[in-house]
């Protein structure tokens, strides 16, 4: 058994975190493993799981534990860091602990983008609070935008949201540049975009604004914080909310959600392979082994 799931479970908590900023000069390697390892030593040092990724743009990633060792963690990780607080981040207790491994890794990107043009980091969307969120989603000019993957958008999503129909986020700046070309979007209109955590559209709310919408707004946060802020009081959010970890989905009360199969959206009771599953790629029996022709 997982030492750390010997420890009382009702104290077990989550933390999604982020933060942007210039980290280290991007072509100094060793600067960057230096600061990898030391973020490795302080999870190990309070026994946390999960995954944190390292750029020159800074952090992202979730971890997870007791919850007084993530406070301490965070505490000594804003140290390592220089910085006084997160852009971003999200303490939630769970039931058991859904990883099984620390992971820290150098990444290009804080998310992958990929962007095509020479970004000014400085043109950024501009954040709306959880409570306000409803009130722009009565906009009849508003453009509504779900900024992540496909399967996740199948999962749940807000009403109204477009789906991009993308596989993976890289593919977000594919798809904007042809709904503008088509018409299908409008750069001089008010475009509301979101993702789970919130660090998606802070880069996609930077390439936007630099090619030419004059009006972006993301939801400050991301789903998760918007689950916790409001409870879908107004159910403007229909479904559960991927998340990346062995929980696999969360409900609008952040308790773990139903699972569903991608092919024919049935709920799958029993999950085999976790490691596909944290990608979207749950399969019921009935679906396993066929081919998208074949889907139920």
């Amino acid at each position: 058994m997982n030492l750390s799931l010997q420890e009382n479970s009702m104290n077990f908590s989550i933390c999604a975190l982020y933060h942007l900023f210039d980290f280290f000069d991007k072509n100094d390697e060793e600067k960057a493993m230096s600061i990898k390892e030391n973020i490795k030593n302080i999870c190990d040092e309070f026994s946390l799981k999960g995954t944190l990724l390292i750029t020159h743009e800074g952090i992202n990633g979730t971890i997870s534990g007791v919850y007084e060792k993530i406070q301490d963690f965070l505490s000594k990780l804003k140290n390592e860091l220089n910085i006084q607080t997160f852009k971003e981040y999200k303490l939630n207790k769970c039931e058991f602990v859904p990883f099984d491994k620390m992971k820290v890794l150098l990444r290009k990107e804080v998310v992958s983008l990929r962007a095509d043009v020479e970004m000014d980091m400085t043109l950024k969307a501009d954040d709306i609070e959880s409570d306000d969120w409803d009130n722009w989603l009565k906009r009849e000019d508003l453009q509504l935008l779900d900024a992540r993957n496909d399967y996740e958008y199948k999962i749940g999503t807000f009403k109204n949201a477009i789906d991009p129909n993308i596989v993976n986020f890289r593919d977000f700046k594919d798809y904007l540049q042809k709904a503008i070309h088509n018409k299908e979007l409008d750069v001089e209109k008010p475009t509301a975009i979101f993702c789970t955590g919130g660090i998606r559209c802070e880069k996609a709310g930077i390439y936007m604004r630099n090619i030419g919408f004059k009006k972006v707004l993301q939801l400050k946060g991301g789903i998760l914080q918007y689950f916790e802020d409001t409870k879908n009081s107004k159910k403007n959010w229909v479904g559960d909310c991927f998340v990346f970890d062995d929980r696999i989905t969360v409900n609008d009360n952040l308790q773990p959600g139903d699972i569903r199969c991608m092919k024919c959206h049935e709920i799958v009771c029993d999950v085999d392979d976790k490691r596909s599953a944290t990608k979207g790629r749950v399969s019921c029996c009935k679906c396993k082994g066929k081919k998208s022709s074949q889907y139920c």
